[in-house]
């Protein structure tokens, strides 16, 4: 870590710590993934990491993975998406979109539904992480993908393979993928 990228974490500690729970705030790494998604741009990066706790607090987040219980026809889909662990231990789902009913889901769950279930699944990829890096001693590198993970879980989806997607799917993330 270079020494503008210390001094910009030191700055980030500062201004939000009365905020932050003990146990995340004195995790270098969780103000370092909000640094680098907004370049270092420590305004930038203390807005976003506001806007993610206050969206953390609103949508009662940190007791999803406790109180929520997924509807059975999403859980058919989000069950048993992680295959493994990469060979530096950053855990590896699979999601077969191509082979979703899109509609059926749809007409199954209503949208705020969907949204929690998936919103669950992240947590759980965070928690297993959160397990990896502890064991691994050391912050993954991952890429961004969309705009909800982005604004509230920057910078930890290390890959994103779509296989035999559906052009109801294809043509709308081919829109959105570069953003």
């Amino acid at each position: 870590m270079f020494p503008l990228q210390r001094e910009a974490i030191e700055e980030m500690k500062r201004r939000v710590s009365k905020d932050l729970p003990r146990k995340v705030y004195d995790e270098a790494a969780l103000y370092y993934r909000f640094l680098k998604a907004r370049d270092f741009d420590v305004d930038a990066a203390e807005t976003m990491l506001r806007n993610t706790l206050q969206w953390r607090k609103d949508n009662n987040i940190d007791k999803i993975l406790t109180d929520y219980k997924r509807p059975e026809a999403l859980a058919k889909y989000l069950d048993k998406l992680l295959l493994g662990y990469d060979k530096e231990g950053c855990p590896y789902f699979y999601v077969a979109v191509g082979k979703y009913d899109v509609r059926g889901i749809h007409m199954a769950a209503k949208y705020p539904d969907i949204e929690k279930a998936i919103v669950h699944v992240v947590e759980e990829g965070e928690k297993l992480l959160d397990k990896q890096s502890k064991k691994k001693k050391r912050i993954e590198t991952v890429i961004r993908l969309l705009k909800l993970q982005q604004d509230n879980y920057p910078e930890r989806m290390k890959n994103f393979f779509i296989i035999n997607a559906s052009s109801l799917f294809t043509l709308p993330f081919s829109i959105i993928k570069n953003f």
